[in-house]
């Protein structure tokens, strides 16, 4: 039986690798935790599935930590190449989280992130139909949370500006739960009433 120390242990060595190889990586997952976990206590989910989706939000990209540093941190636009290499960062996450016993709750999350609703993400092309509310209310937050923060390639959009592009994403996002992230969740934290 694992114990709540082990438990930690494990958490804390596999954030450890996350930042290690990449420290953007890292703090984007603290705060997709953050994000994800606040959203779903908005949507009145329960305790234990919330607790799921938070420790989703924390490893969705555990996978980049096999994606090359010269891909992972290009200052410019990737190639089509390069792109498909980040484009199988879900599918290398699968498989660490696939090695944790105890984190198989959160494999299918971890996996579909970056799946869209009409077909259009990847790893595999899932449409709305095959995406579960955790995998919805992740999409959100990790859009969300990569649009507010500089990357090497643009700077970050206020937080106004990344509700609007949220919005806009009207083919490939749960607009539903979008309305409701951004009327409730990005306003409350940015102290707008």
């Amino acid at each position: 039986m694992l114990k709540k120390k082990d438990f930690l242990e494990t958490i804390n060595a596999l954030l450890m690798v996350i930042d290690g190889k990449d420290h953007y990586t890292m703090y984007h997952s603290l705060e997709v935790m953050d994000y994800a976990h606040a959203f779903a206590k908005e949507l009145g989910l329960p305790r234990k599935e919330r607790e799921v989706i938070r420790t989703a939000g924390l490893f969705h990209d555990i996978g980049k930590i096999a994606v090359p540093d010269a891909i992972l941190n290009k200052p410019g636009r990737l190639t089509a190449e390069e792109f498909e290499r980040i484009k199988q960062h879900p599918v290398e996450g699968a498989k660490i989280i696939g090695q944790v016993r105890f984190l198989e709750p959160v494999l299918e999350m971890v996996l579909s992130h970056h799946e869209r609703l009409d077909g259009s993400g990847y790893p595999a092309g899932k449409k709305a139909e095959g995406l579960g509310l955790g995998t919805r209310i992740l999409a959100i937050a990790d859009v969300y949370s990569a649009l507010i923060t500089d990357r090497p390639y643009r700077p970050a959009f206020s937080r106004g500006q990344a509700g609007k592009v949220l919005l806009g994403m009207k083919e490939e996002l749960d607009q539903s739960l979008v309305e409701v992230f951004v009327s409730r969740v990005i306003r409350e934290r940015s102290g707008v009433s």
